[in-house]
């Protein structure tokens, strides 16, 4: 049970390393990680009613300790898209920076055109 589990941790750390990771990617393995979550949930909750006492037995220690490994990886995830948004939106903000002031400039260029054709002034 915890090598199945750890090596499925393994995979999504590594897809979510890769340069081309996308959006969809991390739809993908956030969607596979909450099917993985409910599925542990249901087995906590299966041992838990089979067990009368309030005591966790070594069974369900195991997939508690499961399912805590599938919740830090959720978080890992959301962690990465986060910071790739933030990553993105900051290049965004530059591009968009830098064409405001390109338009600026033009701006600026085609008001004194404008004004040298109100004027009549010719440029040699």
């Amino acid at each position: 049970m915890r090598t199945g589990s750890r090596v499925g941790l393994d995979q999504i750390e590594e897809a979510l390393r890769k340069d081309g990771a996308s959006k969809k990617d991390a739809e993908q393995l956030l969607q596979k990680l909450f099917d993985d979550r409910a599925k542990a949930q249901n087995e906590y909750d299966d041992l838990a009613t089979k067990n009368p006492n309030k005591v966790e037995t070594l069974d369900m220690i195991g997939v508690r300790q499961k399912r805590e490994r599938i919740d830090n990886a959720i978080s890992e995830i959301r962690d990465w898209y986060g910071l790739h948004v933030l990553e993105a939106l900051e290049e965004e903000s530059r591009r968009l920076k830098w064409l405001t002031v390109v338009l600026v400039a033009l701006t600026a260029i085609l008001a004194i055109f404008t004004g040298f054709l109100v004027t009549g002034y010719r440029v040699p």
